[in-house]
């Protein structure tokens, strides 16, 4: 496989009870966390590059 990537610059939201919508079209990968220090997730968005 030829597989190529680009990264965007991170974005972190940080509060208690926060809700993010997202507006994108592409197909988003969600990876839930859970450490001593609490939780978070980290979303990736794939899309074929035309």
């Amino acid at each position: 496989l030829d597989l190529k990537f680009e990264l965007a610059t991170p974005t972190m939201v940080v509060g208690k009870d926060v809700e993010i919508s997202m507006f994108s079209k592409t197909p988003t990968i969600v990876i839930p966390f859970t450490t001593e220090h609490g939780n978070f997730v980290v979303e990736a968005n794939l899309r074929e590059k035309n």
